[in-house]
């Protein structure tokens, strides 16, 4: 199943959890509603491609179209 398109939400501020994880990225399938979460300690560049590719186009495939909110 690959996501078709995809929404990837830049990561976005939550209060601290265990590990001081603070940031939440999440990616949403628009045509199944299925979500992909990951909590983040850093808000980096690295830190959300290496959630895009172990966690969407490793499992899924690469998708069709990627729509990124660019960090706003």
């Amino acid at each position: 199943m690959a996501f078709l398109p995809v929404g990837d939400g830049h990561p976005q501020a939550i209060p601290p959890a265990k590990g001081q994880l603070k940031f939440l990225l999440v990616a949403i399938d628009y045509f199944t509603k299925w979500i992909e979460a990951c909590p983040l300690a850093k808000n980096t560049t690295e830190n959300v491609q290496r959630f895009t590719w172990r966690d969407i186009i490793c499992r899924f495939g690469i998708p069709h179209t990627l729509v990124t909110d660019n960090g706003r």
